[in-house]
């Protein structure tokens, strides 16, 4: 019977290799948020975002407006 042999590397498991670092993926995800701001504010929609549990909209001209503050509601 012959030897086992093992098949050789070629090639990384991880065909990216060191390039989907933290710092791509945060990276590109900004980026991918700053493209969708700016066509919502060409567009003439508001922007949602929350902060501290509260729900703002930023309006097309700049205003930010509190939409929605879970804590005064009922539900």
């Amino acid at each position: 019977m012959g030897k086992k042999r093992k098949p050789e590397k070629t090639q990384s498991d991880d065909p990216l290799g060191d390039l989907m670092t933290a710092e791509f993926a945060d990276r590109t995800f900004q980026e991918a948020v700053a493209e969708a701001r700016r066509k919502l504010k060409e567009a003439g929609r508001d922007i949602f975002f929350g902060k501290e549990g509260k729900v703002y909209a930023e309006k097309p001209d700049g205003t930010i407006v509190l939409v929605r503050d879970p804590k005064n509601t009922n539900g």
